[in-house]
């Protein structure tokens, strides 16, 4: 059976294979398609085993020690040398020189800028600061009578 069929060629009209030939061309395509779905389902099994080996925490520490442990030592040196650096760095600025150069700097600010010496701090900033002294007042005051009344009520039971 010979029949005109649209092809997908843009349209084109082609002459359509007989059924014999069409039925082989099917069959062909059709052990393509699952000669691709094996490759694909072979490639994807394999990323999978590869994603499950790379998160392998264990797995990794075994087979790359040497690389690990020097990760980890480096990590470790670069934090030493930072608390070391800012030790260093603290002690230097406690010192009597250093102390010195700061206020010698700070004397020559006032001398070249005496208006920003002891400037209003502005409302929001005393509305805050009087806020704060308030809110510890209050901490304060509670703390005592609480531990006042702890001490009376240990005296009683004492007695």
């Amino acid at each position: 059976m010979d029949t005109r069929a649209v092809g997908m060629n843009g349209g084109h009209r082609e002459e359509a294979r007989s059924d014999g030939a069409s039925q082989d061309h099917a069959e062909a395509l059709q052990r393509d398609i699952e000669q691709i779905r094996g490759e694909l389902a072979n490639t994807v099994g394999e990323l999978d085993r590869r994603r499950h080996d790379l998160l392998d925490v264990r797995g990794q520490l075994r087979r790359h020690p040497l690389p690990l442990a020097l990760a980890a030592v480096a990590f470790l040196a670069l934090a030493a040398g930072g608390i070391a650096l800012a030790v260093m760095r603290r002690r230097h600025q406690q010192q009597l020189g250093p102390r010195l150069e700061r206020l010698r700097e700070a004397l020559d600010r006032m001398v070249a800028k005496p208006n920003r010496v002891a400037t209003d701090q502005g409302v929001g900033r005393k509305i805050v600061a009087a806020a704060g002294a308030t809110a510890a007042s209050l901490a304060a005051k509670k703390l005592v009578a609480k531990a006042f009344r702890e001490r009376a009520s240990k005296q009683a039971a004492a007695i």
